[in-house]
């Protein structure tokens, strides 16, 4: 009886979120294409793209955003520093704003690191995520991608 009290104050005293804190420690880094996306931007605009309600960059182009699955770290560590919410509230959120059909603001979901980077590489003005140490393991000079700076 006093293993199962043990066990059960064990589980209460460690959250989730301080576990993943503990075995992520690896850095994201937000890329984006260099044919039309911005080598910095604001954390303000960060989060209108996430949200969707920053659609277009200044020169026009539009933005294409590219995301990672709730169960990656990266995600886990993006959403989190830069949107200051978790992926599941991010998506519960993302489907109750109001809009109509055709103006409604999903980002594509793929699979891996090395998908995003190959999405944002192809397709400009694009913007996404990935764990850095996948970004410089991809990096490479003839593609079109690089690190955007976040600023507040």
């Amino acid at each position: 009886m006093i293993r199962i009290a043990i066990l059960i104050g064990a589980l209460f005293l460690t959250t989730p979120s301080e576990m993943n804190a503990h075995e992520f420690k690896e850095d994201v880094v937000v890329i984006g294409n260099t044919t039309s996306s911005p080598k910095d931007i604001s954390l303000k605009d960060l989060r209108d793209i996430f949200w969707g309600r920053k659609r277009t960059w200044e020169n026009g182009t539009p933005i294409k955003v590219y995301v990672l699955g709730s169960a990656n770290p990266s995600t886990l560590i993006f959403y989190s520093q830069n949107l200051g919410i978790l992926p599941s509230t991010y998506w519960s959120l993302l489907f109750k704003q109001p809009g109509n059909e055709e103006d409604i603001f999903v980002p594509t979901i793929l699979p891996t690191d090395a998908a995003i980077y190959h999405a944002v590489d192809c397709t400009p003005g694009a913007i996404g995520y990935m764990s850095s140490s996948e970004f410089h393991y991809h990096d490479s000079e003839h593609d079109l991608i690089e690190p955007v700076d976040i600023h507040l």
